[in-house]
């Protein structure tokens, strides 16, 4: 191809060069998400530059028209990629269907087919070429369907500058700035347009492009706004990242409730990717969250609320904030929901409210323990009065059927005695007092404390008890204490599920262990409370029916006694308790020398001399009586002050004192007694109801006194005094061995 060099040829192959470059500066500041169109629109413009370039260039007229034809290819390119470009640009995440390509692909196809095939048909250029004004271009022959192609163009383009001020007032405002320099850029194109077509005919003696120097202004406009502009692509790409990094859901939607957004975390809630669900009604989402989104789209205004969510048997807590998305003049386009997920914070909050409810439990468990402590001491000084006096009555010469209602009545005091013992255990956390004990036995004893109620609750119960069972070492009080704890639940749960029920309680010996089951038809266990029905303060009762203690306290205690307990259920089919004992046997006692007893059962015991300290009258009496029925002196007194004046008149035998007194304690007694008299200690024989308590523990266990236990029977009674008044009455016998003193793990 001949070339002829000319200001002309070589200013616009200049103006290509600056056009090249421009478009690569401009790659680093179109945003991102019309970079490739914004891209492509900038090539097409240079290529339409470069292409007048050369058409002034050819020497040929052939040549020259070649070139001309390509740049109306070019042109037709050009809108329709503007079109595709402003439609990314003014609707973020537009995705192009099949059907808008095939429509946007349309014109240039058709001008490419009718610019190729012009040689054939004529229908653009007569294919002659007349001189013009000047040296450097032709006037080609311009048909009437070339003016109905350049009005194509025309129209695709200026639809594209419409849309685009349309959507301007509806922008963000850093958007709108780079919008504006579009805009701008475009119109300029538009008006070096016109110049073009109005001098298609080539009048002028210049051969300039309008149009093509038109091409290079906008190129400047846009590159100047966007780099003046530059900062502010900050905010929206920081925008879009924070909604993609936020962990909180977000979903948007149009006014027809068509998803149109969601962010990464709204794709992980939904289980849906924005790719299937955008454009897609609410109720194709999955749920549960297809009903709960759709209700909330249909509230009018903004709000906050939360909300529970059932997802594959888990329950989880969601903050839901919906506000509306309106345009510039207020018109409602959508709405977005942001949804946060609360559950850990409600988990918190529930633990933080069950942990006060427990602490509030347990200070009322404390104050309860307290009154069982003295309501126990109260209770225990008639308990003995009553024991007492029935053993007295017993032994003088009473009609048998006297003496069986007086056994009826001590065996009763005893019970009484047991029950006042439990709640001191509750009370004060007491170490177990175990024996060798028969649990066929205490099986039989639980199953008779609740055989009234069993039987009115329409309970039926089965005994399987082997015969052979071996004793083991044990605390029979706190063994009830968890038997009577399963017969009540399993009483409990089978009376509210069908008001009857059947109770299997079985013994057998498995190896070296005692197996204890209880098994009920009640509503049975469920698998996830089956590993925490054991923990404190669990219960699937409402809120006061339970506190969750019971099995609790049931798996301390046998875990104490190095045994297990454990539970099997079925849901719906009943639940059986398991309890396992080790068979121990009782320790050896301290060996003693065998003189010991030996002299002490020859030892003559002579009536003494006894002091009793006690406020309680009626025990002061019972035990004045039966003292002076052993034949011992007795001088019964009510407070410290005539203790200590009868202690001054004489030495006794045995001083034999309450603890717990009005006025002044048997404590500070015990410490003027021992100002008085420092042998006071082997003459002193405490008794006293609150064996348990903190300040009588300590006391008892730094002065390593003898004790005896309110309620007590004549026998012990009995037993510790004459030890005691052996020992003063013949110093010369052995010592027996020392009195059991509390320890201070009991404090």
């Amino acid at each position: 191809m001949a070339w002829q060099w000319s200001i002309w040829s070589i200013l616009e192959l200049a103006a290509t060069v600056s056009m090249i470059v421009l478009t690569f500066y401009s790659s680093r500041i179109i945003p991102a998400r019309v970079r490739n169109l914004g891209l492509l629109l900038l090539t097409c413009g240079t290529l339409y530059m470069f292409s007048h370039a050369l058409e002034i260039g050819m020497v040929l007229p052939a040549h020259k028209y070649l070139f001309y034809q390509s740049q109306t290819v070019i042109l037709a390119i050009t809108a329709t990629v503007w079109l595709a470009f402003i439609l990314q640009y003014i609707h973020e995440d537009y995705r192009f269907s099949p059907r808008t390509i095939v429509l946007l692909c349309i014109m240039p196809v058709v001008v490419t087919f009718l610019v190729i095939t012009n040689g054939i048909h004529h229908l653009l250029w007569a294919g002659t070429f007349l001189p013009s004004d000047n040296p450097f271009m032709f006037i080609y022959g311009v048909k009437p369907l070339f003016w109905i192609l350049v009005a194509s163009i025309m129209a695709v383009f200026i639809y594209g500058v419409f849309l685009l001020g349309r959507h301007m007032r509806l922008m963000a405002e850093p958007i709108r700035g780079d919008a504006f320099s579009i805009l701008v850029a475009a119109i300029v194109v538009l008006i070096f347009a016109v110049f073009t077509i109005a001098r298609v005919e080539r009048t002028t003696p210049y051969p300039v492009s309008s149009l093509a120097w038109g091409l290079v202004i906008a190129f400047i406009v846009i590159v100047l706004g966007f780099r003046y502009l530059r900062t502010t692509h900050i905010r929206p790409i920081a925008e879009q990242t924070a909604l993609e990094s936020i962990s909180d859901a977000l979903i948007a939607v149009d006014k027809k409730n068509r998803v149109f957004y969601m962010n990464p975390a709204g794709e992980r809630l939904t289980g849906l990717s924005l790719t299937n669900a955008y454009q897609q009604p609410i109720r194709k989402l999955l749920p549960p969250w297809r009903q709960l989104i759709l209700d909330f789209v249909q509230e009018p205004s903004s709000l906050v609320k939360e909300i529970s969510v059932e997802n594959k048997g888990k329950y989880h807590w969601y903050e839901i904030s919906l506000s509306p998305i309106k345009d510039a003049v207020g018109h409602l386009m959508g709405r977005v929901m942001l949804i946060h997920d609360i559950t850990d914070r409600v988990k918190s909050e529930d633990e933080r409210r069950d942990i006060e409810r427990k602490a509030h439990l347990a200070s009322r468990l404390s104050t309860v323990g307290q009154m069982a402590a003295g309501i126990c001491h109260e209770i225990n000084n008639p308990l003995t009065t009553i024991i007492g006096y029935s053993d007295l009555l017993t032994n003088k010469n009473l009609p048998e059927n006297m003496k069986k209602e007086m056994g009826y009545i001590r065996e009763a005091g005893r019970r009484v005695a047991d029950i006042v013992r439990q709640l001191l255990v509750f009370a004060r956390n007491m170490r177990p007092t175990r024996a060798m004990v028969d649990i066929n036995y205490i099986v039989n004893g639980t199953l008779k404390l609740r055989e009234y109620q069993l039987r009115v609750a329409n309970i039926n119960v089965l005994t399987e008890l082997a015969p052979d069972l071996p004793y083991t070492f044990a605390d029979p009080g706190q063994i009830q204490q968890v038997f009577l704890n399963i017969v009540l639940n399993a009483e409990t749960e089978m009376k509210s599920a069908h008001g009857q029920g059947t109770l299997l309680v079985k013994t057998e010996r498995v190896d070296d262990t005692v197996k204890i089951s209880f098994k009920d038809d009640g509503p049975g266990i469920s698998e996830e409370n089956l590993t925490s029905i054991f923990d404190p303060f669990f219960t699937t009762r409402k809120i006061g029916e339970g506190t969750g203690l019971g099995l609790s306290v049931c798996h301390g205690i046998i875990t104490e006694h190095k045994g297990r307990i454990y539970a099997k259920s079925t849901q719906n089919k009943g639940a059986t308790f398991i309890v396992e004992l080790p068979v121990l046997y009782e320790p050896a006692p301290e060996e003693i020398p065998s003189e010991a007893p030996q002299e002490i059962q020859q030892t003559v015991i002579n009536p003494g001399s006894i002091l009793i300290v006690d406020d309680d009258i009626l025990l002061l009496k019972f035990l004045e009586e039966f003292l002076i029925t052993k034949g011992h002196h007795v001088v019964a007194v009510t407070n410290a002050h005539d203790a200590r004046k009868a202690f001054m008149d004489k030495k006794y035998d045995l001083i034999l004192m309450d603890i717990l007194m009005p006025e002044e304690s048997g404590i500070e007694l015990y410490k003027k007694f021992q100002r008085m008299d420092k042998s006071v200690d082997s003459r002193l024989l405490i008794m006293t109801g609150d064996i348990l308590g903190k300040a009588t523990t300590t006391f008892l266990h730094r002065a390593g006194l003898p004790y005896i236990e309110k309620p007590f029977d004549t026998d012990a009674l009995t037993t510790k005094i004459d030890e005691i008044i052996s020992r003063n009455q013949h110093p010369t016998v052995a010592k027996p061995a020392k009195l059991p003193t509390m320890n201070s793990e009991q404090d």
